[in-house]
């Protein structure tokens, strides 16, 4: 039996068990709903989402020619506590069909050993060259974002790999749309994007950092389909990158972690930098596998100075921090007074800029070093900065589990008594809080 067919009786089969453990009747009476519900419970296993309508189509209630993308298998397959569709593949297919199917040949291997040595020595040596040692990272998809194209197909998955950076391969399906405008932009910055063609199937894409990032795909310009992708490490990992977040290298070289509560560039090499690029930023992520901290219950406290020194080439000396969570992100910067009308508030799903509310106090001096404390108890989320309450905002729809930190400072800085945990002391039961 070919591959094609083993596929299709694969899903079949995966259809069945999936039918079996919901126990809802027959998948021949599901309705709309059924699906619905199906996607999340789906959501609820993976923390991966696939839409009512994807369901529909593997069901065949949605009239599609194409074959599920394997990043939509896998999902399916975690769903029945398999780690990827391969693996479902491999135990519910029976043997003497799955061997013959190409990918599982030994025969083919054992022809080929000469290959092999060449290609682990080629994987061995590309791996001393671009690895970074000591760091161990992990990824996976979060959950589809917007959708606002039903019979438009896009989906991710991350390769697995050791170290940074990370490969990201977009599976895209236009349904035969036509047009000369289509791209995927692979995060918030607009700078990353990468072109497609109107029938191409398959893009990738580089993540150089850990993060949560959000890939767009845009058709003519407007966003159709969206993906939140966490990247992850064991370990603070830093990183220069231009003015929109463009990357230049690493610097973990470059930096002194003696202290889990402390990071900060070794032997002021901010002046190196300056040499590399004008403008440029330091990036400090801290994205591990956290423990469970609800963003509506948690403290980070950091004591922040930038050591720029504010000169010719980092007037700003912007000192920003990014707390990422599972459905949103808080997002708090500093500057230099004269600065503060360029920026802007995160909190939760709430975006608070200048125009609208009076953000003056974000302006401070940035060549001291400033404890601040950022907590939430209810979606109440309070700012402050030496000791001094200074805004406390609300917001409306929970954004989940905490599943990382950024620091980034204009030209260079350096974070001591870093703490996060699910303990906000700050009562905010009487003060004013901000529309």
């Amino acid at each position: 039996m070919d591959k094609s067919n083993l596929d299709h009786l694969a899903l079949e089969k995966c259809r069945s068990l999936i039918e079996t453990k919901l126990d809802w009747g027959s998948s021949e009476d599901w309705h709309t709903k059924d699906f619905i519900n199906l996607s999340e419970e789906i959501y609820l296993k993976t923390k991966v989402k696939l839409s009512d309508t994807t369901l529909k189509r593997i069901w065949g209630r949605v009239k599609y020619n194409n074959f599920p993308s394997v990043s939509t298998l896998d999902v399916l397959a975690g769903f029945l506590d398999y780690d990827s569709w391969r693996s479902f593949k491999a135990s519910n297919l029976p043997s003497s069909r799955y061997e013959n199917s190409k990918i599982l040949k030994p025969q083919y291997f054992k022809k080929k050993k000469w290959f092999l040595a060449v290609l682990m020595l080629a994987i061995f040596t590309l791996g001393i060259i671009f690895f970074l040692p000591g760091i161990i990272s992990t990824g996976k998809i979060l959950f589809q974002g917007r959708d606002n194209s039903e019979d438009i197909v896009f989906e991710s998955k991350i390769v697995e790999s050791k170290g940074f950076p990370k490969t990201v391969i977009f599976d895209v399906d236009l349904n035969k749309k036509i047009t000369d405008n289509v791209e995927i932009k692979l995060s918030w910055a607009d700078g990353h994007r990468v072109s497609l063609a109107s029938d191409q199937k398959t893009a990738t894409g580089i993540y150089y950092s850990p993060g949560v990032y959000k890939a767009r795909l845009m058709v003519n310009n407007e966003t159709v389909k969206e993906q939140y992708i966490l990247i992850s490490s064991d370990a603070w990992f830093a990183s220069l990158k231009t003015e929109n977040g463009r990357f230049i290298r690493y610097l973990n070289s470059k930096i002194d972690t003696s202290q889990q509560q402390f990071i900060a560039l070794k032997d002021n090499y901010e002046s190196v930098l300056k040499t590399e690029a004008p403008v440029n930023f330091v990036y400090y992520d801290y994205v591990p596998p956290f423990e469970d901290i609800d963003s509506e219950s948690f403290a980070l406290r950091a004591t922040l100075e930038n050591t720029s020194f504010g000169d010719d080439t980092n007037i700003c000396q912007y000192t920003m921090v990014s707390i990422y969570c599972e459905e949103g992100y808080f997002y708090v910067p500093f500057s230099k007074m004269g600065c503060v009308s360029k920026l802007f508030l995160n909190i939760g799903t709430r975006s608070i800029d200048w125009n609208t509310h009076d953000l003056s106090y974000l302006g401070i001096d940035l060549n001291l070093s400033h404890d601040v404390v950022f907590q939430n108890q209810g979606k109440a989320f309070t700012i402050i900065v030496d000791g001094q309450h200074i805004d406390t905002f609300t917001y409306q729809e929970d954004v989940g589990k905490i599943l990382g930190v950024t620091f980034i400072f204009e030209g260079g800085g350096k974070v001591t008594n870093f703490s996060i945990d699910d303990n906000p002391q700050f009562d905010v039961s009487q003060i004013q809080i901000t529309d």
